[in-house]
């Protein structure tokens, strides 16, 4: 598996919450059978276990009877026995660490950074409809400067006995400017509000499915509806 597609799990969070990048190993937490660190596959749920090999079949039993033979062919069927127990078995932990950890705690981890992007989204749309209200302000407030700019330009051109009947061109030029930044600031505001009313909707409808209705445990529980017990089974 690629390691920049491992994600690795232990009681109800990501790894790398309980060990940093130099810990070294002796000071990794224990591991138990019943709590172990689950490895995940961002990339693919079509994963190999490591135990998939191939059992070799039961030998063929002769019609005649042969002592040493027969003795043979026993060692070579318990051997084959044996071997299926040991795949089922294996089948049977991994069964039971995927039943009993591997969704249980997926479904933790995937509901925590749900839970939290939720939360950034709200933030982000507080703070969006902050910077809508500043823009707005700030459109008002240029709107009232450049009147009171124009009232100062007219009455100082009056004053003078200029009379060029227009605003000085120093006046304009700000005029121009204050407008393309107003411009350029409402158009921002507009993009992020665009990004995020696209976004919202999307991280929300997840929220609903992984957080408040369990989706992904609720899935597991109706795939394996009906099976038997396996480890109780690989006990005996």
């Amino acid at each position: 598996m690629d390691p920049v597609s491992q994600v690795l799990v232990f009681q109800d969070n990501i790894l790398s919450h309980h060990v940093e990048a130099d810990t070294p190993g002796t000071s990794f937490p224990d591991t138990t059978p019943p709590s172990p660190v689950v490895l995940y596959n961002k990339e693919s749920n079509n994963i190999s276990l490591g135990i998939e090999r191939d059992v070799p079949a039961f030998p063929a039993l002769p019609n005649l009877v042969s002592v040493e033979n027969d003795a043979t062919l026993a060692k070579s069927a318990c051997a084959v026995g044996y071997a299926y127990r040991r795949k089922i078995e294996s089948y049977a932990r991994c069964a039971g660490v995927v039943d009993r950890c591997g969704v249980r705690w997926l479904a933790e981890v995937v509901g925590a950074r749900l839970e939290r992007l939720l939360e950034t989204t709200d933030k982000c749309k507080a703070l969006t409809r902050m910077a809508e209200a500043q823009v707005a302000l700030f459109e008002r407030s240029q709107a009232s400067q450049l009147r009171a700019l124009e009232l100062f330009s007219s009455v100082a051109s009056d004053g003078g006995g200029g009379g060029g009947g227009g605003p000085p061109s120093s006046v304009e030029s700000w005029r121009r400017r204050s407008s393309e930044l107003a411009s350029e600031d409402a158009a921002r505001c507009g993009e992020l509000r665009r990004r995020l009313d696209e976004l919202a909707p999307a991280v929300e409808q997840l929220n609903r499915r992984h957080v408040a209705d369990h989706r992904l445990v609720r899935e597991w529980k109706e795939a394996i509806r009906g099976a038997p017990p396996l480890e109780p089974a690989a006990a005996k």
